[in-house]
């Protein structure tokens, strides 16, 4: 009979900790992730590491501050203490760079990208430094400032991440 009872506390055990551990962290996380804002935003396909921590960390600021993510403006007090009145006027920036600068700025280079003409190979074989200049100029010139900003808005997230959170 000990036996019986033996075995039947550790189906308890066990099945409080199938439940509580199994359940949670492998299955449940698979039918309802809990970052699935993050998820949908990476693609299914290939793309290389820089890409994707592009995608995440640039992600992760429009999420703490958007409405649908954490909602950090309407959360947190943005006036006091003044020190967190001072960071979250610096997340402000940071969020609007993101939103607002950025993608305007890709949309001119995606402008830029539309002038290029069409050329045939051997418009290319005769071509000239001065050439490509002409063509390409803008378009290096906006991609270095695209890369140069993403990369700061990125520096910046990354260095002050541990107050990143509602």
């Amino acid at each position: 009979m000990k036996k019986l009872w033996q075995s039947i506390l550790d189906w308890r055990i066990f099945s409080s900790f199938w439940r509580n551990r199994i359940w949670y962290e492998h299955v449940s996380s698979r039918l309802r992730p809990r970052n699935k804002w993050l998820t949908k935003q990476i693609p299914r396909t290939w793309v290389d590491k820089d890409t994707i921590m592009e995608i995440v960390v640039l992600g992760c600021i429009k999420h703490y501050c958007e409405e649908s993510g954490e909602d950090c403006f309407n959360v947190l007090s943005t006036t006091s203490p003044p020190e967190q009145a001072e960071f979250m006027s610096e997340v402000k920036r940071q969020y609007e760079l993101t939103t607002q600068k950025l993608v305007t700025m890709q949309k001119e280079l995606d402008a830029a990208w539309e002038a290029v003409p069409h050329r045939t190979l051997a418009d290319i074989n005769k071509s000239t430094k001065d050439d490509y200049e002409q063509m390409y100029g803008k378009i290096d010139r906006l991609e270095k400032e695209i890369y140069d900003l993403q990369t700061e808005i990125m520096v910046w997230v990354v260095k002050n991440r541990n107050g990143l959170w509602t």
